[in-house]
């Protein structure tokens, strides 16, 4: 079953989740997880920068910003890039009308009723009844496509956080390969992980990502909590 409706329970305007960023086990940066105000839609942004050691390496500030409508029905999502020596910015626009998503490229898109970009993604599964070995099944919108995206909500279990200790939910983020799903991760194009992406959320009405992780080339890229705001 797709999932499309949401009352949500699990958020508010002025909340801002920071995380400790790890490449390994080198401390590489911080990311940033943001309800910004937006009147009568939800205004979402991610950030992750390098800290000053690991730029000496190779410097990353990307941020992303999706703007939604109550349902998290995506408007509009921004990319802007900063990697290295490399910088690009996009925009991508999703028209309900005409079912197309316009970008900055001058591009279009297919646009299929229920997807969701890959921000705006952390938010819907925090407004979800998750039971354990249930497989919740989205669309995600990426790079010009649209995947099946399955959620398999695995166990719970305690992890170890900068805020202490806390009792979370483990989910298992799977695209589709083929027509055929097979349990197979096809986050490569997608989230960059060769292996998949987990994430721990809080168990509790608030649902929050307690950790991140996902698997890359050489080893495995996790984000912990560190500390919850509401501004």
């Amino acid at each position: 079953m797709i999932l499309f409706f949401i009352i949500n329970l699990a958020f508010s305007p002025g909340e801002e989740l920071v995380y400790h960023v790890y490449y390994g086990i080198i401390g590489a940066g911080i990311a940033y997880l943001r309800v910004l105000k937006a009147d009568t839609l939800y205004h979402f942004q991610a950030q992750g920068r390098t800290n000053k050691f690991f730029s000496l390496f190779f410097y990353v500030n990307d941020i992303l910003d999706s703007y939604t409508d109550t349902n998290l029905r995506p408007i509009r999502h921004e990319k802007h890039l900063a990697e290295g020596k490399w910088k690009k910015s996009m925009w991508y626009e999703f028209n309900y009308d005409s079912m197309i998503v316009y970008d900055s490229e001058g591009k279009k898109s297919k646009l299929i009723e229920g997807a969701i970009d890959a921000l705006s993604l952390f938010y819907k599964l925090r407004n979800q009844n998750l039971k354990i070995g249930d497989t919740l099944e989205l669309l995600l919108f990426a790079d010009r496509k649209i995947y099946k995206l399955y959620a398999y909500v695995e166990k719970r279990e305690k992890v170890k956080t900068g805020i202490g200790e806390r009792e979370a939910i483990k989910i298992n983020l799977l695209v589709e390969k083929s027509g055929e799903y097979k349990g197979k991760s096809g986050l490569e194009a997608v989230f960059g992980g060769k292996g998949g992406l987990s994430v721990w959320l809080s168990d509790d009405e608030k649902k929050i990502p307690l950790f991140i992780s996902t698997r890359v080339w050489f080893g495995s890229v996790r984000a912990i909590l560190q500390e919850i705001r509401q501004k």
